[in-house]
């Protein structure tokens, strides 16, 4: 039995700082070096001898209902002498003290930092008296189980980044309650968590692009997890009808809506790390205009904050303005090119809030191909050329008869971490028909079944390829049941706004590029339709579905048809 929690906070310092005042310097008594965030600010402050120590407070948001509270031990202390010294004073007397010295324009610096920590709690809580809990002989908790039940171990793992715009930390708690003969359990919380949530969010994946797919005869891909995420920050302050038909979409119910946004969030960071020959970054954020912000709940700021997304006001009246303004923090944020333009001044009109979602990858392949074996054939059933990469290589591959489909992994990076999962349609079938097929075959049981055929040294052939599908997403969405919620006199979002509003349109643009040494994707949301919304380039070969995976959770972070359907 696993005993589990999880907490997750993501707050906007009231007062952030500015990267510009942020400067490398000496680390403490000469230790190696630190980036160091500076700025003037009245803010509360003081020091408390009886404690050891000066204290700061730094509030985050615009309510200020939650602040970090910083205290440097002074002269020869240690932080270890300020914990001892709450012998003397209270917790609660010196936040007193802080406060009865009100606010003092100081210089505030901080250093910029992540950190990440694993506790054993077993040692702590014997020495707090509770070691019976802990042994096999005394414990008591058989109330909860026929079998002697004891705690094998508390362990706590706490992430926590500082910078300038704000902090997030994340902290879970798996403790184990062991039966004395066997213990029970898949792995950490983490593994858990993101293994139950990405099969959620992976089947929500494959039906949004089973109508996606449908709809379009040229290649098309797509970025599903972050479209869901950027669906549920709306989805659970919806009510009536839209909400009735947004929960027959996401199955669970409202008040698990928070758990449900954090979670995406969780998840998302296990998701994006920057590795060797990998790199994956993503962003949400929501830009409202000026003149709706007076109607926008606080619940719901407060809600998409947690979630860590960013809100950004702007004023939308001047959209050309409002479009560079947009661009440049999307820029800043996370795209590698000084040039990629999500935002044109047409998405800003006729609109009061815009809901955005930026993710790229770039992974190099473990095995990568050779130019000098890319060759120019016939496309397939005679269409056109195709410059085709070909490669002997030990790799993943199985014929499964009940997808309808060859299925070929092609891994990235040093750590494997993420793969391209190919399926290739057998026989007459069309890849509309092997999408149908999950139908009859879950998405997991085709990678076990992938899994347990090993290792086997096959030619491997890919196109080497490069589309951009730009994707209305209304119809697909409305054909999963969610009507109301783009319809301006049905829609319910009472939750965000004391304004009527509606989703006018739901677009994200994707382009892909596969090639000899690497695969890079960028997808965002809006999809930008003002510019050329579709190229494609070398889709003359066999259509086949493809699928950016996490290998360790099976998370599809993006997914994608090549070739025409009318070559099927």
């Amino acid at each position: 039995m696993i005993v589990s929690g999880v907490v997750e906070f993501s707050g906007a310092w009231s007062l952030p700082f500015h990267e510009i005042n942020t400067v490398l310097e000496d680390g403490h008594k000469g230790n190696g070096k630190v980036y160091m965030m500076h700025q003037w600010a009245n803010v509360r402050y003081a020091d408390i001898e009886q404690l050891g120590a000066s204290v700061l407070e730094l509030p985050y948001g615009e309510d200020k209902e939650y602040s970090m509270i910083i205290m440097r031990p002074e002269g020869d202390l240690s932080v270890t002498n300020v914990l001892e010294n709450f012998a003397k004073i209270d917790f609660l007397e010196v936040i007193h003290r802080l406060y009865s010295e009100g606010l003092q324009e100081i210089e505030v610096k901080l250093p910029k930092f992540s950190l990440t920590s694993s506790l054993l709690l077993n040692g702590p809580l014997n020495a707090m008296e509770m070691s019976s809990i802990f042994s096999r002989v005394r414990a008591n908790i058989f109330k909860y189980s026929k079998s002697n039940m004891y705690i094998s171990a508390v362990e706590h793992r706490t992430k926590v980044m500082v910078a300038e715009a704000g902090t997030v930390a994340t902290a879970s708690i798996p403790g184990n309650l062991t039966k004395d003969t066997e213990t029970y359990g898949l792995g950490t919380v983490e593994e858990t968590v993101a293994v139950q949530f990405s099969e959620k969010v992976r089947n929500l994946s494959l039906e949004l692009f089973y109508y996606s797919e449908k709809e379009n005869n040229s290649s098309v891909a797509m970025a599903p997890f972050t479209i869901f995420q950027l669906i549920s920050l709306v989805a659970f302050r919806s009510g009536g009808d839209t909400w009735k038909q947004l929960q027959s979409i996401f199955g669970i119910p409202k008040e698990n809506g928070k758990q449900f946004n954090s979670l995406f969030m969780f998840v998302n960071d296990l998701l994006v790390q920057q590795k060797p020959g990998r790199i994956l970054k993503n962003i949400q954020v929501i830009f409202f205009d000026t003149d709706i912000g007076p109607y926008i709940r606080k619940i719901f700021v407060r809600n998409v904050l947690n979630a860590g997304v960013s809100m950004v006001k702007l004023n939308f009246d001047d959209n050309i303005l409002a479009a560079e303004s947009a661009n440049n923090f999307i820029r800043l944020s996370v795209t590698s090119s000084p040039t990629n333009v999500v935002f044109d001044k047409t998405d800003f009109e006729e609109t009061s809030m815009i809901v955005s979602g930026v993710v790229e990858f770039s992974g190099a392949w473990s095995l990568p191909f050779h130019e000098i074996n890319t060759v120019l054939e016939d496309g397939h059933k005679g269409n056109g050329k195709v410059y085709m990469m070909h490669q002997w290589a030990n790799v993943r591959y199985a014929d499964i008869e009940q997808l309808g489909a060859s299925v070929l992994e092609l891994p990235y990076g040093e750590d494997k971490e993420y793969s391209m999962i190919i399926m290739r349609p057998e026989g007459d079938l069309s890849v509309t028909d092997v999408l149908e097929n999950f139908a009859k075959i879950d998405f997991l049981e085709v990678i076990h079944r992938l899994y347990s055929e090993g290792l086997q040294e096959i030619e491997v052939k890919l196109p080497r390829f490069s589309i951009t599908s730009a994707l209305m997403l209304d119809g697909p969405l409305k054909s999963m049941g969610a009507k109301n919620g783009f319809l301006m006199n049905l829609a319910d979002f009472s939750g965000i706004s004391s304004e009527d509003i509606y989703i006018s349109a739901l677009e994200q643009r994707t382009t892909v590029m596969v090639g000899a040494g690497r695969t890079v994707i960028m997808a965002h949301t809006p999809g930008n339709f003002a510019h050329k919304t579709r190229y494609s380039s070398n889709e003359m070969g066999q259509p086949f579905l493809f699928f950016i995976v996490h290998r360790k959770y099976m998370s599809i972070v993006f997914c994608g048809r090549y070739g025409r359907k009318d070559f099927d």
